[in-house]
């Protein structure tokens, strides 16, 4: 792996991950603006700005776009995160100048055809739908809610309908005239990719420009209590419940040893028929089909813990007992912990795994706390002697210092 970064004058910074074992190649564009950004009348706008990226643009037309896709790129999408806007194609390598002309062109030239506008209204309205008669998605958003005040961790990025319904073309050329700028845009390859031909490419269809941007910066609220520590949502013709608890834990770790002891938690905790969840709830009482959980991070926005279970309406008190049982009861079985060390050091031996999603996912995490980009490169070597080196009385630690009940929310959705 042989990682490069090129820093234009105008603030465009150009990124490449050579694997040379690899016969694709991953080239992504991206703003550093998402849905955090949306204006509170109009949530949903940048969600709505993404989908309208591959419907026209001054070089070429929706069926342009269509048959171009089809014949040169092996897979295309784009996804709206709370601050950033990312377009991305896989491609086989000898066709990256073309994948990265297309990628370009969408992003800076884009024309947002009125008619198509108002077509494509009703595909985002209808996945606002799906996601809101998704019980888990439903309480995933009501802990949101409820752990965050100004955060824009406090709703989830895909807008409202009353939002989505607001957005005008207008609103969206006025976004992309201010954010899609080299100041807030990053180009990504990661494959087989020569990294000053990928410049070259990049400087070729986005010119010189010095307009510069400001950002937002919000606090991680990790210290304030949540608004409610227990809310039920009943809806119709449901034959199973949900019980989610989440919390906070503070963005800044000050030290990555904590993000391995916290994930070493994880497994022990939530994640797989090993752990505690599993074995207490489904395990010993069958209780529940799906247990699990998961520390999650939203960059430079905040950390956050979750745990579900899908019960019976019978068993919701019981299971939300051993849930908050499960969070408070301390780790002391050393066995199970050298199972959860072991299988960890192994997927750190085996690394990246030329995963692409892996290569860009640290990219944008150091980007977002302002480390060196070169650094990923031995991410995974710190990673796995970090995993050597921990105990269960740190991991026990850690358990101590950011699980207080005072801090947990629980939503239970269930049968009406």
């Amino acid at each position: 792996m042989k990682l490069q970064e090129t820093h234009r004058k105008d603030g465009l910074r150009i990124i490449t991950v050579s694997l040379l074992t690899q016969r694709k190649v991953y080239v992504e564009l991206s703003a550093r603006v998402g849905s955090a950004y949306d204006p509170e009348d109009k949530r949903g706008l940048f969600h709505f700005f993404e989908h309208m990226a591959f419907k026209g643009t001054k070089r070429r037309s929706l069926k342009d776009i269509q048959s171009f896709t089809q014949r040169n790129i092996l897979s295309i999408n784009a996804v709206t995160r709370p601050l950033t806007t990312s377009y991305y194609g896989i491609s086989v390598y000898t066709k990256m100048k073309e994948t990265c002309d297309f990628l370009c062109d969408i992003y800076c030239n884009s024309t947002f055809p009125k008619a198509e506008l108002e077509k494509e209204r009703r595909p985002i309205l209808l996945e606002i739908a799906r996601n809101n008669d998704n019980d888990g998605h439903v309480a995933f958003e009501e802990i949101r809610r409820n752990l965050w005040s100004k955060n824009p961790m406090r709703v989830s990025g895909g807008g409202t309908v009353e939002g989505v319904r607001a957005v005008q073309r207008a609103d969206i050329v006025r976004e992309r005239n201010k954010w899609h700028v080299p100041a807030a845009t990053v180009a990504i390859a990661i494959g087989k990719v020569d990294h000053a031909e990928f410049v070259r490419e990049i400087n070729k269809h986005i010119p010189l420009n010095t307009k510069s941007v400001k950002w937002q910066k919000w606090v991680d609220e990790h210290e304030v209590l949540p608004k409610k520590q227990r809310v039920v949502i009943k809806k119709p013709k449901r034959n199973k419940a949900i019980v989610m608890l989440g919390f906070k834990i503070p963005y800044d770790l000050s030290d990555r040893t904590k993000e391995c002891l916290l994930f070493c938690l994880e497994q022990l905790l939530s994640s797989g028929s090993g752990s505690r969840m599993y074995k207490e709830i489904r395990e010993k009482r069958g209780f529940a089909y799906a247990v699990g959980g998961s520390f999650g991070s939203e960059l430079a926005l905040s950390r956050y813990f979750f745990a579900y279970v899908e019960t019976s309406l019978e068993h919701v008190a019981e299971v939300e007992h051993l849930l908050q049982k499960a969070m408070s009861e301390p780790f002391t079985n050393e066995s199970d912990f050298e199972e959860v060390r072991e299988r960890s050091i192994d997927r750190a031996t085996i690394g990246f795994d030329d995963n692409f999603g892996n290569y860009a996912e640290l990219i944008w995490e150091n980007i977002s706390e302002n480390r060196p980009v070169k650094d990923i490169a031995q991410y995974y070597s710190k990673y796995r002697t970090m995993l050597q080196s921990v105990s269960l009385k740190e991991v026990e630690a850690i358990r101590k210092e950011f699980f207080h009940p005072e801090r947990f929310v629980t939503v239970v959705v269930e049968p009406r």
